[in-house]
Formats: structure tokens, C-alpha cells, sequence
């Protein structure tokens, strides 16, 4: 699942429940967002693991972040992403809403688990031009499941911004989802009180 085809069913699946949030949408490549917060104008974005990008063996990740500039930029699309505006918006969640989070993520690496593996040594073989053989033999499909075993062992307050795990289309619903019922608490949390990830007060 390419970048592009995530982005326009990412943003299918969220446009309406965004936009009744008072988001709107930048209209720019990706799923950027804005929203007055006062005086100022809040950033959020959703965006892939550019890093390490979605690959047949393990998948890949996205994750959102949000931004509330000092100063209101002149044109909000082509505002450049600064740590130091950067919300800490996970750590705002509640109990419930960070074990659903967990648990979506937890039904990927089950899933992963669940694949047939004759199967997906055919598709890596397919994808890396070798054969089901060799591709079993790379491990690929084994280092891709102890990646994300290691990244969901971590505990989610260490992270500011954690992984949201995908494999294919279907697995972003439950994320949209989740998003519906978290971004009003993340939402409510910056209005009243936005915490800064890279600093210990709010200015």
C-alpha cells in the first residue's frame, strides 16, 4: 500500500467526522489539517513512517502529530514542521482510549502471526525478483514481526508521537475508528491546556 493510495483512503475514511470536529482540510498532498485554537491556528497531520515505509513483509506504520506555531503562519499549507511547536497529543488520552489504541495495534502483529507462510515467502519472492525459496531463507517476514513486537512492547508514554500499525486498506478503519472517539479528547486537551512535547511549560 503506497503512500498516495494511503493517504486518499486515509482521509475517505475521516473527512466527515474531521470536519464536524471544525478541522479543515489544507487540500495539500497527504492529510494535513488546521483548526483555530484561540489566537493561534492548530496543525494536525497524519502521515506514514517515511523511514521505514510500508513493505509485503511487515506492513508499515503511520502515526499524527500536531503543531500550534507561536505565530499564526501566513499560509497554514505550507507551514514547515517544527519540534518545538509540536503537541504532545498521546499523552493526553485516557486509560480506555490507550488500550484500545494497544489493542488494534496488537490485532495487526496477530494477524502478521496468522499469514500463511508459503504464501508470503511467494509474495516477498514476487517482490524481491527471487525465489519462495531464497525469500524464506532473507527472514524478512521474521525480522518484520520482531521489529513490531519490539515497538509495541514499548510503553506508549515514552512515545510522543507511537506507531498506528497497518498492513492493508482494511486495517485503517479501525484506526479512523479510534480516531472518532480520541481526537475530541485530544482536541478538548489543546483548547484548554496544550502541552508542548519539547518543553516542560507552555509558554
Amino acid at each position: 500500500m503506497k503512500a498516495k493510495e494511503f493517504y486518499s483512503h486515509w482521509n475517505s475514511l475521516v473527512a466527515e467526522d474531521w470536519s464536524s470536529l471544525g478541522l479543515s482540510s489544507l487540500g495539500t498532498r497527504g492529510s494535513k489539517w488546521s483548526r483555530p485554537v484561540g489566537d493561534l491556528e492548530l496543525l494536525f497531520e497524519v502521515r506514514v513512517n517515511n523511514k521505514y515505509p510500508w513493505t509485503i513483509e511487515s506492513g508499515g506504520d503511520f502515526s499524527a502529530y500536531a503543531y500550534l506555531p507561536r505565530e499564526v503562519p501566513t499560509t497554514p499549507a505550507s507551514y514547515v514542521e517544527s519540534v518545538m511547536d509540536e503537541l504532545h497529543i498521546f499523552g493526553t488520552l485516557n486509560e480506555q482510549l490507550t488500550d484500545e489504541l494497544r489493542a488494534i495495534n496488537q490485532g495487526l502483529l496477530d494477524k502478521l502471526r496468522a499469514f500463511d507462510r508459503d504464501s508470503i515467502y511467494a509474495k516477498i519472492a514476487e517482490a524481491y525478483d527471487c525465489t519462495p525459496e531464497q525469500a524464506r531463507g532473507l527472514e524478512l517476514f521474521e525480522t518484520g514481526l520482531e521489529t513490531l513486537e519490539g515497538e509495541l512492547e514499548m510503553p506508549l508514554e515514552s512515545l510522543v508521537n507511537p506507531p498506528l500499525c497497518y498492513y492493508e486498506s482494511d486495517d485503517l478503519e479501525p484506526w479512523a475508528a479510534w480516531f472518532k472517539r480520541a481526537l475530541p479528547v485530544m482536541l478538548d486537551r489543546i483548547d484548554s491546556d496544550p502541552v508542548y512535547a519539547f518543553q516542560s511549560v507552555t509558554e
